[in-house]
């Protein structure tokens, strides 16, 4: 190949002319006015092959370079790019660059698409997949023809709605300020899915000390035929060291029902602890609190009810736990007038276990202010009704005592009156008439049914009528004989 060699500093003209036309290209693409042909270009190339320009005023400072290797630099001498510019650069048209000369647009700036000012990174090849943004049509607005962000994947990841705000994940049309959407399909060949997670939470654990922890929201088909969805809550368990979060903490169903630790509610609210305790009493820290940390003595932390209509917003029963100083209390609550809400204080019942039905201040095991009426002896809840097929006369053989209570059992509930205690011994008893034993579940004589006791006592004393019935006919004639008349 034939070189050409600068002598006395003068250009052979067919490359100062290539040259002249570089410059202008430039100049036309950039708008940049070069004014080329008023400056006086100066050679000094350091190899062969090498264009080193310096041209004065606003077009080409401090200057620039094409070298040999094919980069070219604009504003630098040290390319490190094919084009590598320092400073501004303006177009009017439309700027691409491709991939090793295909088709599809690996970079591409439109200042003047009909459709409105837009940058791509992508490619424009079926299916599409790009990154794009479009311009402000003024200051203030965006671009009325919807162009603002997208990120397209096949069936489209990320779109942000110009004329809403909206923004879409995995769809191209939010209907909401976000809107997410899992593409895969809820029931494929008929088969349901599992549910798909649509936004995960995640944090950063300790080394050494915590994993990871996570939480998700999963998606899912939720209903008993084509419709209804549901949402399921699932955060990390506590020995998860995984990524995947594998506790179930809440769902909501399709049909408004809300399950936490199931994710099939079948109420509208369905709780399913799976811890236990062995004994009632202690401290015990499990099953389902209600916390109310109102740090005023006497105020009451309320589960409330109601219904009826939907005019009343109000509870219409309810029960309240009370703490106090002394111990807490539990009120059961009713309503004789919706209008007002609660206007009975129905059953009380407080730290010592004594439970008030009329009253909030309860002295006994059970306490009634008011009529007691015991329901059972109506013909309406009986069967096999005959004569009574107990020995009454039995009750001769029953032993009445005296006694005291043991310190542990004295009072029962109740103020006892002065002086020792009476009655019957109820494994006594049994051994005379079972019947009016009272057991427990575990089968032992634990009391006496003095209920009973009062219908033998009856049956003897007709025993007794109808005997002094008969000694009086008897001495009614007698005394008819020996010409006695009665009184």
């Amino acid at each position: 190949m034939k070189k050409h060699v600068v002598k006395n500093g003068h250009f052979p003209v067919v490359l100062v002319a290539s040259f002249l036309l570089l410059i202008l290209a430039f100049g036309l693409i950039f708008s940049k006015p070069f004014k080329i042909l008023k400056e006086v270009v100066a050679v000094g190339g350091t190899s062969v092959g090498e264009l080193n320009l310096n041209a004065s005023g606003t077009t080409f400072t401090p200057g620039g370079i094409w070298k040999s290797d094919g980069t070219v630099g604009i504003g630098t001498t040290a390319p490190g790019q094919k084009l590598s510019i320092i400073g501004d650069m303006r177009t009017t048209g439309l700027v691409q660059a491709l991939q090793n000369g295909g088709d599809n647009y690996m970079f591409s700036m439109d200042a003047a698409n009909a459709a409105g000012p837009r940058l791509q990174l992508g490619t424009l090849s079926t299916p599409s997949e790009y990154f794009e943004i479009g311009a402000y049509n003024n200051r203030n607005n965006f671009d009325s023809k919807t162009r603002d962000l997208r990120i397209y994947n096949a069936g489209g990841v990320v779109f942000l709605q110009n004329s809403s705000g909206n923004v879409g994940f995995g769809t191209t049309g939010p209907n909401s300020k976000l809107e997410l959407w899992e593409l895969t399909d809820s029931k494929p060949g008929g088969v349901l899915a599992a549910d798909k997670t649509i936004l995960k939470l995640s944090r950063t654990g300790t080394p050494g000390y915590t994993y990871n922890e996570n939480a998700e929201f999963r998606i899912g088909h939720g209903g008993p035929s084509a419709w209804g969805s549901k949402i399921d809550l699932y955060v990390n368990g506590a020995s998860n060291t995984s990524g995947t979060p594998d506790q179930q903490a809440m769902t909501w169903d399709y049909n408004g029902n809300i399950g936490i630790g199931t994710v099939v509610p079948t109420t509208k609210l369905e709780v399913n602890d799976q811890t236990s305790v062995s004994a009632f009493t202690g401290d015990n820290d499990t099953g389902i609190r209600i916390h109310s940390y109102d740090s005023s003595s006497n105020n009451y932390a309320l589960l409330g009810f109601t219904g009826y209509s939907a005019s009343y917003n109000r509870n219409l029963a309810q029960i309240g736990a009370k703490f106090t100083g002394s111990g807490s209390y539990l009120s059961f609550g009713t309503s004789a007038n919706y209008g007002t809400g609660i206007t009975n204080e129905a059953m009380v019942i407080d730290y010592n276990g004594y439970v008030g039905i009329g009253t909030a201040a309860p002295g006994y095991k059970l306490d009634v202010a008011g009529t007691v009426y015991a329901s059972g002896s109506s013909r309406d809840y009986k069967q096999d009704i005959k004569n009574l097929e107990v020995d009454s006369s039995k009750i001769y053989n029953l032993q009445p005592v005296s006694y005291d209570y043991k310190k542990e059992y004295k009072n029962l509930g109740y103020t006892l009156a002065g002086g020792r205690q009476f009655g019957l011994i109820a494994e006594d008893a049994y051994k005379v008439i079972p019947e009016l034993v009272i057991s427990k579940n575990d089968k032992k004589t634990a009391n006496i049914d003095y209920e009973k006791l009062s219908v033998l006592l009856l049956a003897e004393l007709k025993k007794l009528k109808i005997t002094v019935d008969q000694q009086q006919k008897q001495i009614n004639e007698l005394q008819t004989i020996v010409g006695i008349t009665k009184p």
